[in-house]
Formats: structure tokens, C-alpha cells, sequence
């Protein structure tokens, strides 16, 4: 007993260190756990970071390529709206230069009827008619083109409706090309019974002179 009570206190001393170590290693895994959730957490937010960072990249990619077909677009309407005012433009001059060939002829044909036919007593009977009728087809005419350039010179592709205004200035433009041959029938009217006129009366001639 005596020697158990004096090997005692070396047998504490020995094994003190490994409780201490223990001990020790016992608050290492404290800290560790709570390094490692704090260090979970980090990840977190930097991953939610990257989420956040990804989909503004991915919005704002969308809004860029948004915008870039909106200046597509607006260049096309652009390029588009050069191009109707310049047809505006060549059509209200070539309807100006058909119109002038027409009025041409149609005096030239009314000079001779009224020199040449007239005074021999050969009329036509709707001759007031056909003139009349050249006069409401070039007044026709005339509006067409004047409501065509109207409609082209309105176009604006910053505008409400740049659509509506194209299909309104293709109207016009067919309503043109419209009025353009119904004036030209009507002269084309007026130069056939003038002509048969004349044909009839030297065919009446001829028949008289055998």
C-alpha cells in the first residue's frame, strides 16, 4: 500500500501531459468547427456573389442584344425611308413627264381637229366628253401624285406607326400608277374618234369622187 501511494504520484505525472493534450485537442476541434462553418458560409455569399454578378452579366447581355436589333431595325427604316421619299420624288416626275407627253399629244390631235376636220363639217359627237373626261383623269392624276408625295415626305421611323405610313405610301403609289392609265385611256379615247372621224369622212369622200 505504501508503494502504491508513493508510485501514485509518478503515475500522475506521467500521464498528466496526455490529458492535457487531450484537453487540448478537444478545444482544437471546437475551433476547427466553427472555422469551418464560417468558412461555409464564405463560400455562400462568394457563390451567391457569382450568381448575382452572372445573371446582371446575362441581363444586361439581353438588353445590349435588345437594343442592338432596335438600331438594326432603325437603320433599315432609315435606309427605307431615303428610298420612299427619292420614289416619291421620281414618281411625281415621271407622272409630271407623262403628263406633259400626254397633254402633247392630246393638243396636237385637238389642233388638228379643230383646223382640219371642223372646217370641213366633220365632228365628233362626244367631243366635248372626251375633253372633259381628259381634264377629270389629269385633275386625277394630279391629286394622286400630290397625296403620294404627301404621304412620303410624312414618313418617320421615329414616328408611331412607320409601318402603317409604308403600307399607306404603296396605296399611294398604286393609285398613282391607277390615275396614270385612266389618263392615258382617256387621251387614248380622244386620238381614236378624232382619227375615225377623219378616216370615216376621207372614206366618204373616196365614195363620192367614184
Amino acid at each position: 500500500m505504501r508503494k502504491l501511494l508513493l508510485v501514485l504520484p509518478l503515475l500522475l505525472t506521467l500521464f498528466a501531459p496526455t490529458v492535457t493534450v487531450l484537453a487540448h485537442e478537444g478545444e482544437d476541434d471546437g475551433d476547427s468547427h466553427e472555422q469551418i462553418e464560417a468558412k461555409r458560409q464564405e463560400l455562400m455569399e462568394r457563390f451567391e456573389a457569382r450568381q448575382k454578378e452572372r445573371q446582371d452579366h446575362i441581363a444586361s447581355m439581353a438588353a445590349r442584344i435588345k437594343q442592338h436589333l432596335t438600331d438594326v431595325k432603325l437603320r433599315v427604316c432609315e435606309k427605307r425611308q431615303e428610298i420612299i421619299k427619292r420614289r416619291s420624288v421620281n414618281l411625281a416626275n415621271r407622272s409630271r413627264r407623262h403628263l406633259d407627253i400626254f397633254l402633247g399629244i392630246a393638243k396636237r390631235v385637238d389642233n388638228f381637229y379643230n383646223e382640219k376636220l371642223v372646217p370641213k363639217g366633220i365632228v365628233v359627237s362626244n367631243y366635248e366628253e372626251l375633253k372633259a373626261d381628259i381634264e377629270a383623269q389629269k385633275a386625277e392624276l394630279e391629286a394622286a401624285v400630290a397625296s403620294a408625295k404627301t404621304v412620303a415626305e410624312g414618313f418617320d421611323c421615329s414616328g408611331d406607326d412607320p409601318k402603317g405610313q409604308l403600307a399607306d405610301f404603296r396605296a399611294e403609289m398604286k393609285l398613282v400608277i391607277e390615275a396614270l392609265k385612266d389618263y392615258r385611256e382617256a387621251i387614248k379615247n380622244f386620238i381614236v374618234a378624232i382619227k375615225s372621224a377623219a378616216s370615216a369622212s376621207r372614206s366618204a369622200t373616196s365614195s363620192a369622187g367614184d
